[in-house]
This record gives C-alpha cells, sequence and structure tokens, in this order.
C-alpha cells in the first residue's frame, strides 16, 4: 500500500469513529491549550523585560556609591576622573539629589531634584522625551521633568506641563545660623553656668574644661544650623518630560535642572545631609566642614557603558578603590535564570496533560484494534505488510495529534488574547503603563506543534505494533 493510501484510509476510520475520534481530539485540544497558555505567559514576561532593557539601554548603565565599610573613599572630582578613564566607560554623571517642593498648578507635592552636568546632555538617559526638549546647559529658566512627578500631580497628557511655570521651594542651611545660634546661647548663660566655665575650679583642668566648652558649642551651632533655615524659591519653564519607565526611576530624580539653577537651591550645605554633619561632629571638624562645604562632592555617580565594557572587570575595579556599584546585568542575568526556571515548570504542567491525552490516544487506538481484527486480518491477506499496518495506526494517531495541536493552539491563542485583554483593561484603570503578558511567538507554536504530534505518534507505538502482530489468520477466524 502506497503512503497516500494509508492515510486515506486513516482518515475514513478516524470520520466513520466521529465521537470517539472527537473526544480523543479534545484531550489533546486541552492540554495543548494549556501548554500554549503557560508558554505564552513565560515568553511575554521575558519579552516585557528585554523591551525594557532595549529602550532604555539598561546593560550600558551602572551607579557607584561609596562603600559604608570603606572610609577613606569620596565621591569627588578625582574619583570621577579616575572613573572615565577605565576601559568601557564612556561618560560619568555625577548625582546629589536634593529636597524641593514643587507648585504645578494649584498643587504642591515633596520630591526631589538633582542637576544635569554638561557632558550628560547627550546621554541615553535623556533619550525618551515623552514631550518637548533637553534645556541648554547653560540656561537658567527651564526645567525638565519625569513622567514620575506628572503622575503624582494626576497629569496624563505629558504635552500640557510644557511652557508651563513650575515653582521649586527648598530649605538651606547656613553657617552664620549656627553661629547666631552660639551667640544667642552665650547672651542666655545664667551667672551659674558662667561659673562652671571659668579656669578657677580647680578639679578641672584646661583641657577638660575646652572640651565642654566646645562640645556644648557644636551641639548649639548644630541645633541653630539645622532648624534656622532659610527658603528658597525659583520660577523656571518646563521645557520637556522624560519617560524614565520602571528602571531609571532610581538613577533620574524627578526634577532635572541645570548645574546653576542647582547650585541656587542647593549649594550643597550639610542641611540636606543631617548624617554627614553629625559625622564631622564626631570627628570634631565640624566647624571647618560647614565653613569649607561639599560641593566637591557627590552621592551617586552613573558610568554610561559602552556595548563591549567588561561589566565584571569594572566592578572589581570599583570595589578596589572602595566603591560599590550596581547595574542591571546582575539583575538580569538571575531574572533570565528565573524565567528559565518558570518556564520548564510549566512546560512540565503542560507535558503531564498531554501525557494524559497520549493516555487517551491509547485507549482509543487499543479500541479500533480489537473493533477492526477482521479488517486487519483481510489487509494482511491481500498483501500488507506489518510495516503497512504499523504506518496506518501510526498516521491515525499523528492525525490525531496534529488536529488536536492546531486547535489547541487556536483555542489558547484565543484564551490568552482575552485574558491579556482583561488585565490590560485592569492596569489601565489602576494607572500601570500596559504590559503584554502574553506572547505567541513561532517558538510557542513550533514546540507546542512539535510535541503534539510527537507525544500522539509515542503513544500511537503500542497500538500500531500491536496491530502489525496480528494473525491474520487468527483474526479471520475469530471474526
Amino acid at each position: 500500500m502506497s503512503l497516500i493510501e494509508l492515510i486515506r484510509d486513516a482518515l475514513f476510520t478516524l470520520w466513520r469513529q466521529k465521537l470517539r475520534s472527537s473526544l480523543t481530539v479534545g484531550g489533546v485540544v486541552v492540554a495543548i491549550a494549556a501548554l500554549v497558555a503557560l508558554l505564552s505567559f513565560a515568553s511575554g514576561m521575558s519579552r516585557s523585560v528585554e523591551d525594557q532593557v532595549e529602550k532604555f539601554s539598561l546593560l550600558q548603565t551602572m551607579s557607584v556609591t561609596v562603600d559604608d565599610s570603606d572610609t577613606t573613599a569620596v565621591l569627588d572630582s578625582l574619583a570621577l576622573s579616575w572613573m572615565a578613564t577605565l576601559p568601557g566607560v564612556m561618560q560619568v554623571f555625577p548625582q546629589s539629589p536634593f529636597s524641593v517642593k514643587v507648585v504645578l498648578g494649584a498643587d504642591t507635592v515633596s520630591t526631589e531634584a538633582q542637576a544635569i552636568s554638561p557632558n550628560s546632555r547627550g546621554s541615553i538617559m535623556y533619550e525618551h522625551l515623552q514631550a518637548g526638549n533637553i534645556f541648554e546647559i547653560d540656561d537658567t529658566t527651564q526645567v525638565l521633568i519625569t513622567n514620575r512627578l506628572l503622575e503624582r500631580f494626576d497629569i496624563e497628557d505629558p504635552d500640557s506641563p510644557v511652557g508651563q511655570p513650575i515653582i521649586l521651594f527648598s530649605t538651606q542651611g547656613h553657617p552664620d545660623s549656627g553661629f547666631a545660634a552660639i551667640r544667642d546661647s552665650i547672651f542666655a548663660l545664667s551667672s551659674f553656668d558662667l561659673l562652671n566655665l571659668l579656669p578657677f575650679r580647680q578639679e578641672e583642668n584646661a583641657d577638660s574644661i575646652a572640651s565642654s566648652v566646645l562640645g556644648r558649642a557644636a551641639a548649639v551651632f548644630f541645633e541653630g544650623y539645622m532648624t534656622r533655615l532659610d527658603t528658597v524659591r525659583d520660577t523656571l519653564i518646563v521645557s520637556g518630560v522624560v519617560d524614565v519607565g520602571d528602571d531609571w526611576a532610581d538613577r533620574l530624580r524627578p526634577v532635572i535642572l541645570p548645574e546653576r539653577s542647582a547650585k541656587f537651591l542647593d549649594p550643597g550645605s550639610f542641611s540636606q545631609n543631617p548624617l554627614s554633619m553629625m559625622s564631622a561632629m564626631q570627628s570634631g571638624d565640624l566647624f571647618s566642614a560647614v565653613m569649607q562645604g561639599s560641593d566637591d562632592e557627590v552621592d551617586r555617580v552613573t558610568l554610561e557603558l559602552s556595548i563591549e565594557a567588561n561589566h565584571e572587570a569594572l566592578v572589581d575595579s570599583l570595589e578596589a578603590h572602595g566603591f560599590e556599584s550596581s547595574d542591571f546585568l546582575e539583575f538580569y542575568g538571575e531574572f533570565r535564570k528565573m524565567v528559565l526556571l518558570f518556564t520548564a515548570g510549566m512546560s512540565f504542567l503542560g507535558f503531564i496533560a498531554l501525557f494524559i491525552a497520549a493516555l487517551g490516544i491509547v485507549n482509543t487506538m487499543v479500541m479500533s484494534i480489537l473493533e477492526r481484527r477482521r479488517e486487519i486480518g483481510v489487509l494482511k491477506s491481500l498483501g500488507a505488510e506489518d510495516k503497512d499496518i504499523r504506518i496506518l495506526f501510526l498516521v491515525e494517531s499523528a492525525t490525531i495529534g496534529l488536529v488536536g495541536s492546531l486547535l489547541g493552539l487556536l483555542v489558547g491563542w484565543l484564551g490568552t488574547e482575552v485574558v491579556g485583554f482583561a488585565m490590560r483593561e485592569y492596569m489601565n484603570r489602576q494607572g500601570i503603563s500596559d504590559v503584554d503578558l502574553f506572547h505567541l511567538g513561532p517558538e510557542v507554536i513550533l514546540i507546542s506543534i512539535g510535541f503534539g504530534l510527537i507525544v500522539s505518534m509515542v503513544a500511537g507505538l503500542y497500538p500500531a505494533n500491536r496491530a502489525a502482530q496480528l494473525d491474520p489468520v487468527v483474526a479471520l477466524r475469530e471474526e
């Protein structure tokens, strides 16, 4: 018998047993639909993260801070210059955020601002403008804001604030406030307090008296410096809105200013960082530190890397100099491992469903053999060989698998589309950006159809071999 004749006879047999064949195909449909949904979900999550990585060039940036355990490392101009010479580093962007209050329209929110350095204007961090343009570096009348700030103001249209005035408030501490507090404290001392400080008290030496006086003066200076704050106000024009996505939010503050505007609102005083002042008090350098300022130091640095940059070598160099680094590559590697494990787990569940469907195929084919013993005997008596009978039943099982896989693929795709649409609608109502939870790629289609066919044919091996070994004489005599 030719292959075409065998396929024709197999299809005719399945059509003749419509109810049994439909139930068996239905089991394959359910199994393949479940497999398609699970693999599509894993593929959709992986693709969503990869799109964010590509969109925001997350693998080309590295965030650097000072290691808390290293007391000598400082993120100053010398450190930044050294980082710029490291292999693979294209640009270095210092970041020193400070607190501001923002007035936009009739609403006010508290948030953080940062300066944009002159060499960072062309950075990948500022490529994703939702509206407007980036201001000129020497412009002190404009400001960039992020989409996260618009969300806090409940503004949906990113074009609406462009060109509108925005008012920024910040509080600043000055050394004069601390010294004024010391002066007021001296005038408020009682006669008893003054007597305690006089050197004729024999039980105390000069060093202890000096230490007591300086300690009290430092405490009074600190209190005055931190409580007698001046409020600085600046009115700027919104030049553009930057889309920071979900991954740039920790590297770009909601308000982005030119350096001159940032210096006006935050001259680098300790009032923005009380912990630094406490450290200076403990080391005895409070007054000199306040008078000298901290303009040269920054809290965080972002490195823009080339595609060929060796991340591990950079991390080792930074750690050797007392700096901590964090980049998306480490998280991305862990995420890919998680996706791989998740896909394997989901595939295992799908294969369990396919195994159950395979048992249904075996049962259907065995029942078909018992009902068609006479037909098999006639075919063999007419010259059909064992391989022809084996191919006949394998074609029947493969047909069940192919039809079930195609229908399961369709059902799985429709199911993911319905669930995906419902989830997108829900996320839109919650103010969450759209995410494609499911992705039916060609690899999912090939895996689903391929495994459907393979499992079906494997399930048909036992019935096909049993039918091929049937003795035609015995089969005809029994019938």
